[in-house]
């Protein structure tokens, strides 16, 4: 277990939405990055050699695409809906393939992108609008200085290795 090659530092810069507005999404997961013991549930979506990266722990679980959460463990145990992981009538990992994201923008504390048929897919800036963590019962919300600005970005892989580099995080 380990990096599929050598690591290399990585700074995205801030995010350039014309490498992935009007391209065919190829392939999505749920489960993009890692710290080496498991991963942080970033979500990401390639479009060609570039992946779209929502870098948020959980992402899934922070994500509505026309309302409804794109995951959520426990959904049946709130009696919240059926996230669309959980949907037997839905091919999860096929949800956004083929499709394109006609716009998507992003601010500090919010997430929209619509796609080529018309869903919308977003991170609401509302902490109510997510469940909150189950470990402490806390509302997920972004700290204050928090800023999805520098957490949405491209990356040439979802193999990001999370930790620090020299000394610096």
């Amino acid at each position: 277990m380990g990096p599929s090659g050598p690591l290399r530092p990585f700074v995205p810069g801030p995010l350039d939405a014309t490498r992935v507005v009007d391209r065919e999404i190829e392939e999505w997961t749920t489960s993009a990055g890692t710290y080496g013991m498991g991963g942080p549930g970033f979500v990401g979506f390639r479009a060609g050699a570039d992946w779209l990266i929502i870098a948020v722990w959980g992402a899934g679980d922070w994500l509505r695409l026309d309302g409804r959460l794109l995951t959520d463990l426990f959904w049946e145990k709130h009696r919240r809906g059926v996230p669309w992981q959980e949907d037997p009538a839905v091919d999860f990992d096929d949800l956004f393939v083929g499709r394109r994201f006609s716009t998507l923008e992003v601010s500090r504390d919010s997430v929209t992108a619509t796609l080529d048929d018309g869903r919308v897919l977003a991170l609401s800036p509302d902490p109510a609008d997510r469940p909150a963590f189950e470990g402490n019962g806390e509302a997920r919300r972004l700290a204050a200085g928090d800023d999805l600005r520098r957490a949405v970005f491209t990356a040439p892989t979802t193999e990001l290795w999370i930790g620090e580099v020299d000394g610096a995080p």
